[in-house]
């Protein structure tokens, strides 16, 4: 005969763990959510912005993950990476100075959306970016770290916009 104090002991016991697994999911969905939270939504540029900086922060990952909400303004807008053509270049300049032209820089899409449609991967080193499209015209693009090409600046521009205009 089995004590009914024991029967309810391993009862408690296995309640206390699944509780115990329903905290950590919560904490753990917790997490993921404020993760996403903390990134920047960036739109395409409209009107006579032509340019807009994107920050990505790879940290230790291999990819980062940039948020872009769509604009049916904008007739294409693509995501670069941009980076100096030679070593005299400092990055850090201001790339849409008046003294800089497409020679000082090299320019590799990484995405594209044109009339405010789902972004698409580009041919070339991206070729493989991984995008999802979420709800509200909103993408999250996750661009792939290439440690084979230099230090670089992301942006947003539109399909005219040319470096020096």
């Amino acid at each position: 005969v089995v004590d009914r104090r024991l029967i309810l002991y391993f009862r408690l016991r296995a309640a206390t763990m699944i509780l115990r697994h329903v905290y950590l999911l919560i904490q753990l969905l917790l997490c993921i959510l404020n993760a996403n939270s903390r990134l920047k939504r960036y739109k395409c540029p409209a009107g006579r912005k032509k340019l807009v900086e994107v920050d990505v922060d790879f940290g230790e990952k291999e990819r980062a993950p940039v948020i872009i909400k769509l604009s049916k303004k904008t007739s294409s807008c693509i995501l670069v990476r941009v980076h100096a053509s030679n070593q005299n270049m400092d990055l850090n300049d201001p790339i849409s100075r008046m003294t800089s032209s497409n020679e000082d820089y090299v320019t590799i899409p990484i995405a594209r959306s044109y009339k405010g449609r789902a972004w698409e991967r580009v041919a070339g080193i991206y070729d493989r970016t991984k995008i999802k499209k979420s709800r509200d015209d909103v993408s999250k693009v996750f661009i792939t770290k290439i440690p084979s090409l230099p230090e670089a600046r992301y942006f947003l521009m539109t399909e005219n916009y040319k470096l020096g205009n």
